[in-house]
């Protein structure tokens, strides 16, 4: 993973700096446009498009230097909430579905861990790697994978013929663009949603109060904040709250714990980030 980052790192440095005229000057010349960095016309070997792609871009500055840059970008409070935020945000994304798609599947062993989930995790984080230099959304797992697992999807061939036929919508774009795209996507998340709420209900415990009052303010929020991460960080702090209150400390294992802690942490953040805009 180190090597990966320097590797890519050091890619994206000489893309930015061979496509942009910062030696010694500064970004006011017009290579920067609205806090995005602007590529340059000459540089014929680059698809057309390119210059739409953010590398390293500096949201709202427009004269500070390309080498003062990330300086100035990680000297920004506002930068590390942002990257909590979005660490919080992608791990328990990616856990929560990592767990829907293999109980689809039954691959889960009888202490409900994931198996090879190390190399899940991996695969997970080398796609968000690189999806921030090309400038794409995070390239994550999605709970969209429940659908071709449910179809028999199980070691991978399916992702890689999904993202042949991607490609190939490249190329076939102006035809696909006039079909809406919540068209598409609103019944598989429909179906996606009833899924994973069918299997996550059968394992709740609906006698004990705690959990099942929990699990009613995780779907609550979940519909309230349009965002599953806040929905389960707040039903989790919810269960947490009430049991220690209840006196059943002993049943909060250690990893409970630090999880509601760090949502309680993504949440305070993100009201002092909304309050430093």
């Amino acid at each position: 993973m180190p090597i990966t980052i320097l590797i890519l790192t050091i890619l994206s440095i000489i893309c930015a700096y061979s496509n942009l005229n910062i030696y010694g000057k500064t970004l006011s010349d017009g290579s920067y446009n609205n806090g995005l960095i602007n590529f340059k016309d000459s540089s014929i070997w680059l698809p057309s498009g390119i210059k739409d792609v953010v590398f390293f871009g500096y949201l709202n500055n427009q004269s500070i230097s390309f080498s003062n840059l990330l300086v100035e970008t990680l000297k920004e409070p506002r930068t590390y909430i942002a990257i909590f935020g979005l660490f919080i945000v992608n791990i328990f994304d990616t856990t929560s579905t990592l767990f829907s798609v293999t109980s689809e599947i039954n691959i889960n062993n009888d202490t409900t861990e994931i198996l090879n989930l190390k190399r899940a995790m991996f695969a997970d984080s080398f796609g968000c790697l690189i999806s921030g230099p090309l400038g794409t959304s995070s390239v994550t797992t999605l709970a969209e994978s429940t659908i071709g697992v449910s179809y028999g999807a199980r070691t991978g061939l399916s992702s890689i013929i999904t993202g042949l036929l991607i490609l190939a919508c490249v190329f076939l774009y102006p035809i696909f663009n006039y079909i809406t795209a919540s068209c598409i996507t609103a019944p598989i998340l429909f179906f996606v949603g009833l899924t994973i709420f069918n299997n996550s209900s059968q394992k709740i415990n609906f006698k004990d109060i705690i959990l099942s009052f929990s699990f009613s303010i995780s779907i609550i929020f979940t519909l309230l904040t349009y965002s599953i991460t806040k929905g389960v960080g707040l039903g989790l702090i919810f269960y947490t709250i009430m049991m220690l209150i209840n006196s059943r400390k002993k049943e909060l294992n250690i990893t409970t714990t630090i999880i509601t802690i760090l949502f309680l942490i993504n949440l305070l953040l993100g009201e002092i980030l909304s309050h430093l805009k």
